[in-house]
């Protein structure tokens, strides 16, 4: 009997174990992601602010759309490491100065490479909620565009380069055991596409696909 007892004890033992190797092999794997969306600025009128202008009329466009790729790794069912590549599309401000005299009109893109930790938190087999902080090493470019009584006198055109504090929250759900979908909110915070423009932060609600591999 005890003979038995110790059979049935060790066999169970094993199978336990098999089962978590099993889990863990499913759960820890690479994906590739996808994603495109809208993105949103808080473009500020400074942006093209003309020097000597008796009067100032603004046009803001604020919104723009956007894309990203990522190749990451989920080490189990609550964490994941991911690094890409996003582009959060081309926004302007254009300033008509002094009556309708003259124009300037200040565009800015921002793009850059992240590196992101992910915080998973499974609600049934297949949704799941995440949480993303991480750092997004920055490339943004201006362009000042004068016409009629505007001048330049400095550079029109600008790059700065810097790395930011990037975050966002996100809902995915598994189709299957190698393809998910992904809403995502992201911020990209304090990007600037000049040396003394006012930093601005940057949105991104995107629907991408994952591919698990």
């Amino acid at each position: 009997m005890k003979i038995k007892t110790i059979f049935a004890v060790a066999l169970a033992c094993a199978s336990t174990v098999a089962l978590a190797q099993s889990q863990t092999a499913t759960q820890s794997q690479w994906y590739f992601g996808i994603s495109a969306g809208a993105s949103k600025s808080n473009v500020p009128d400074s942006d093209a602010t003309v020097i000597g202008a008796t009067t100032n009329s603004y046009t803001n466009n604020n919104t723009s759309t956007g894309y990203k790729v990522s190749v990451g790794k989920q080490f189990n069912q609550n964490f994941a490491l991911e690094v890409g590549y996003v582009d959060l599309g081309k926004f302007d401000v254009k300033n008509t100065v002094n009556g309708g005299t003259g124009t300037a009109t200040s565009t800015s893109k921002h793009a850059g490479v992240t590196a992101m930790a992910v915080g998973i938190a499974p609600v049934s087999e297949r949704l799941s909620f995440m949480g993303k902080i991480g750092v997004m090493a920055s490339s943004s470019n201006s362009e000042i565009a004068p016409t009629g009584s505007v001048t330049v006198s400095g550079a029109r055109t600008a790059t700065v380069s810097e790395g930011n504090l990037a975050y966002g929250l996100g809902v995915q759900y598994d189709f299957g055991k190698n393809y998910s979908m992904r809403v995502e909110y992201d911020v990209y915070a304090g990007l600037r596409a000049a040396a003394n423009w006012e930093r601005r932060d940057v949105n991104l609600l995107s629907l991408g696909l994952i591919v698990k591999f």
